[in-house]
């Protein structure tokens, strides 16, 4: 049965002397089982802006934020401009550059 558009009811048995075929229900569930992959890497789902964060190093510096990249796994990690404040052309996790800290906010002067 696929209730992506209507909703038919099926009998539970069938009658007396008659074989039913098995029927597969497609629900969300299903969907994201059958596309779930044994060992996959997380992929980016969305990217969102990042306003006012920035990654701390251990040696004290920071670099902006420029955006998150939200995974399928609904984890998130920080797109970091590079040093030399460009945008950056690949997102790459900041999180993985030698030396990261932390992520902080900065809260804005009003």
């Amino acid at each position: 049965m696929n209730t992506t558009e209507t909703i038919e009811r099926c009998p539970r048995r069938a009658p007396a002397g008659e074989q039913r075929p098995n029927h597969t229900v497609v629900t969300v569930a299903n969907t994201y089982d059958v596309m779930e992959k044994e060992g996959a890497e997380p992929e980016i789902a969305f990217i969102s802006p990042a306003h006012n964060y920035f990654a701390r190093f251990e040696d004290g510096s920071v670099r902006l934020i420029a955006l998150w990249a939200i995974m399928d796994d609904c984890t998130f990690y920080g797109v970091a401009l590079p040093p030399d404040g460009r945008p950056p052309l690949e997102l790459d996790n900041v999180e993985d550059e030698q030396g990261f800290s932390k992520y902080e906010h900065q809260k804005e002067d009003k």
